[in-house]
C-alpha cells in the first residue's frame, strides 16, 4: 500500500472516521458505549488498493479511587492536602456518587468529567466515620470505595490522619 491513506469507519459515531492520513501509522479513540461492537475500519491507499480491519469495543467497567482515603472535617484545621480527595472515576460519563451518608458527604449529582474532589461537610461528625461512596456511570455500571472521615473535636488538627 502507498501513502497518502483514506481511513473510514463503518460506526462513525464510535470511531470517527480518521480521513486521509500521510503516514503509516494513525489512532483511532473508540467513544464510550454501554454495549459491545465491532468497528470496521477500511484503509484505501493512493493506488486505491483496499484493507479492513476490526476494531472490538468493550465497554469499560465503573470504577472509583482511591479506596480507603481519609480526610479530615473542617477544612481549616485540616494539615495541608487533607482537607479534600481528589476521586479518579472511570466508567461510560456521565457519573453519579451516591452517599452512605450525605449528611457527612453529600451526593454529587451529575458528573460529566472523569475526576471529582470529595469533601465532608464541616461539623458534620462526632466521630471519626467511613462514608461509602457508590459510583454509578451512564451505564448502570457500579464501584464503591470508602472514605475515612476523621473528626477532628475542635482540636485544631487532624491527630490520626
Amino acid at each position: 500500500m502507498t501513502a497518502p491513506y483514506r481511513v473510514t469507519a463503518s460506526n462513525t459515531s464510535l470511531i470517527s472516521s480518521p480521513g486521509t492520513i500521510a503516514g503509516n501509522i494513525f489512532t483511532v479513540d473508540p467513544d464510550s458505549t454501554c454495549t459491545g461492537a465491532v468497528v470496521t475500519l477500511t484503509v484505501t491507499d493512493s493506488a486505491a488498493k483496499t484493507a479492513t480491519a476490526n476494531v472490538s469495543i468493550t465497554t469499560p467497567g465503573a470504577l472509583i479511587s482511591p479506596d480507603k482515603a481519609r480526610i479530615c472535617e473542617i477544612d481549616n484545621s485540616c494539615a495541608a492536602g487533607t482537607a479534600t480527595q481528589l476521586l479518579t472515576l472511570s466508567g461510560v460519563s456521565p457519573f453519579s456518587i451516591t452517599s452512605s451518608d450525605p449528611f457527612i458527604i453529600a451526593n454529587s449529582g451529575a458528573i460529566a468529567g472523569y475526576s471529582y474532589t470529595v469533601n465532608a461537610i464541616d461539623g458534620s461528625l462526632e466521630g471519626t466515620t467511613d462514608v461509602t461512596l457508590t459510583l454509578t456511570d451512564a451505564c448502570s455500571q457500579t464501584s464503591g470505595a470508602i472514605i475515612r472521615v476523621i473528626h477532628q473535636g475542635g482540636i485544631g488538627g487532624p491527630a490520626d490522619l
